[in-house]
């Protein structure tokens, strides 16, 4: 799946979100009859963009899609969307405001194509902590779903059930020796251990709970980890 259907998604989640408010979890596999997930709540989405964006005449989440992907220049849809509604105190909706599973059992946004995407209740469910965590808060998810890194970018899969390899986080933060001329800790508190005892990213920083020196536990080490 790429990363533009992985916008689909969320974009259409969170937007819809507002819109589906009270829907609740009721919408899994369900027939949904509202043309779109947006329009349940907002009569016209164009009349609900932010101040300073473009003047907008479609009111469909598929046109919002055809700036807000995930390699564009604008903001990616799924952080856009889930930020805008999951950043609302007055939201009480959930991931079924939005999206539902279709009879084949893929997860799709209401009113959209299915994304072919096997996924059960259950396992959505569980992503709503993480898909608040990456909107509102102070953690690196919301850094990086700031600027556009979704959930599939560093997991493979936006249902993901572990935390990303090194190698992934590699392919743009760079290799140990890049990371390192930024953060010398990482030569003096990740080489001694590499050989024997490989040392990964997710050790230390965290997306989605407070990140934690865990050299620490034999050392003493100022640096604040992000």
């Amino acid at each position: 799946m790429n990363r533009a259907i992985t916008a689909l998604i969320a974009v259409v989640f969170v937007f819809a979100v507002v819109a589906f408010g009270g829907v609740g979890s009721s919408m899994a596999g369900a027939s949904v009859a509202a043309p779109d997930a947006c329009s349940a709540c907002h009569a016209k989405v164009s009349e609900n963009i932010p101040e300073g964006h473009a003047k907008a005449n479609l009111n469909t989440v598929s046109y919002c899609l055809m700036c807000h992907t995930t390699t564009g220049a604008a903001p990616g849809f799924v952080w856009t969307a889930h930020q805008k509604h999951y950043g609302n105190a007055g939201f009480t909706g959930d991931c079924w405001s939005c999206h539902a599973i279709d009879s084949a059992g893929n997860f799709q946004v209401i009113g959209a194509a299915s994304t072919q995407i096997k996924v059960t209740k259950a396992t959505v469910d569980k992503m709503t902590p993480y898909y608040k965590s990456s909107a509102t808060s102070t953690f690196l998810g919301r850094k990086h779903a700031a600027d556009s890194v979704s959930c599939e970018v560093c997991h493979g899969t936006p249902f993901p059930e572990k935390a990303p390899a090194k190698e992934q986080c590699f392919k743009c933060h760079g290799s140990y020796d890049a990371i390192a001329e930024l953060a010398p800790i990482h030569y003096s508190a990740i080489y001694p251990h590499h050989q024997s005892d490989p040392v990964e990213c997710a050790d230390c920083h965290h997306a989605h709970k407070a990140s934690e020196l865990v050299c620490n536990m034999c050392h003493s080490f100022d640096d604040v980890v992000p």
